[in-house]
């Protein structure tokens, strides 16, 4: 997938980019229930079996699961009418645990409602008002809850009737009840398709967010922009790039001893992501000396067992055992961080052909790539720099702000993600 495209979010029934694990409505709940509904073996199917004769007769019932409170931009759900019965007292809607199961949605308070005998909204109370069409058997009812903008509405047959409540807030589950006999009614909470494209309206309402935040104004100069991106190229390495930039902003005189120890971090790097921890080693001793003096830089470490690494792909197991004993013999009493990599290179020493054995994963390329990485972030660090460019920390800085405003709030910050934005 290109990066930025559209992507898939719906979750069964509720709409987010948060990768945590969630607890939402699958089905109808078969115990949280009035006695005169009968729920089907897989929770879907709700048939009325009292005589529908009075507001007496009304039985509700919930679903199985309150709809998530955090990470979630939207929820929806449908009922599709299999028999409107006898009277077509049928509702549809929103409502609280507390909200007693002997009425239909939308007549109690902290319960919201569409009714469809008549079109009608309920919003808590048992006076509705003028809403939506009718609706018949063979009819699906659709409710969406947008979480980011706390309104409600419901569709009929794929198509929106327009917002029904406004300033929802709490903790609601899916409801349908039914006074009409003979009624019966089937809920979709994502298992199947839906009739009304809920992703093409999320999408919209993306592109609408997106578009207000692109107009916010973000004060800044264009030198603290330009920095930013300058100290990104270098600190990564890419020093032709870094330097054609720089020349076109006007910046490469000023960058001049960056851009010498940019191309020494990236010249000794580049050895350790091609095997030649060696010539590494070596380029460490003339550039970097102070590195090398204290057995103590985590780094050195590293670069000693990927060392012995390189040596299992072609020496003998007599010189893999003379290098162990040479140079990470001195590790084994530095605690728990280096015991851990010591038993994790050690092993190297017991096999012929390390190709063929249960540890041959330690030669793949993305092991150099992490201590080449590693490398560079200690490099950085020894001439007094932080570990991860400007940019980089923005970026993490971004993520976890969105990630806490899902957490910690109602709908907010979850129908963006980051990758979004940056796409603008």
């Amino acid at each position: 997938m290109k990066f930025g495209a559209r992507k898939k979010l719906m979750r069964g029934c509720i709409w987010t980019i948060s990768d945590e694990q969630m607890v939402y409505p699958t089905k109808w709940n078969s115990v949280d229930k009035d006695e005169k509904l009968e729920v089907s073996e897989n929770g879907l199917q709700v048939s009325y079996t009292g005589d529908g004769k009075s507001d007496r007769d009304a039985a509700s019932l919930r679903a199985d699961s309150p709809i998530p409170q955090s990470g979630v931009a939207l929820f929806y759900c449908e009922v599709k009418i299999v028999c409107e019965g006898d009277s077509k007292f049928i509702g549809f809607g929103l409502s609280q645990k507390t909200v007693e199961l002997n009425r239909l949605p939308g007549w109690e308070s902290h319960s919201l409602g569409y009714h469809i005998d008549d079109g009608f909204k309920f919003p808590g109370s048992g006076t509705g008002c003028t809403y939506g069409p009718q609706c018949s058997t063979g009819d699906v009812i659709g409710v969406c809850w947008n979480l980011e903008q706390n309104n409600m509405f419901f569709t009929k047959n794929g198509k929106s009737i327009g917002v029904a409540f406004s300033n929802v807030r709490g903790s609601y589950y899916p409801s349908v009840g039914l006074q009409s006999r003979r009624g019966v009614v089937l809920g979709n909470f994502g298992d199947s398709p839906f009739v009304f494209d809920i992703e093409g309206y999320a999408y919209g309402e993306k592109q609408e967010t997106l578009s207000s935040v692109m107009q916010v104004r973000v004060p800044g100069s264009f030198d603290t922009f330009s920095e930013i991106i300058i100290t990104y190229l270098l600190h990564n390495g890419y020093i032709e790039t870094a330097k054609a930039y720089a020349a076109d902003v006007g910046k490469l005189e000023q960058i001049r001893d960056d851009l010498e120890f940019a191309s020494k971090c990236k010249k000794i790097c580049d050895l350790v992501r091609r095997g030649e921890i060696d010539g590494a080693m070596q380029a460490l001793q003339v550039d970097f000396p102070s590195m090398l003096t204290d057995p103590k830089v985590k780094i050195v470490f590293d670069l000693k067992c990927q060392q012995l690494v390189e040596l299992s792909r072609t020496k003998q197991i007599e010189e893999r055992l003379a290098f162990a004993q040479e140079h990470l013999h001195e590790y084994q009493d530095m605690g728990e961080e280096y015991s851990k990599g010591l038993t994790d290179v050690i092993v190297l020493v017991a096999y012929p052909d390390l190709e063929q054995s249960p540890y041959s994963d330690l030669l793949q390329e993305s092991r150099r790539d992490k201590v080449a990485a590693d490398l560079n972030q200690a490099l950085q660090v020894s001439r007094g720099k932080l570990g991860r460019s400007a940019l980089e920390r923005l970026v993490s800085h971004c993520e976890e702000s969105l990630r806490d405003l899902r957490r910690y709030t109602t709908g907010h910050g979850s129908i963006l993600s980051l990758r979004d934005v940056l796409n603008g």
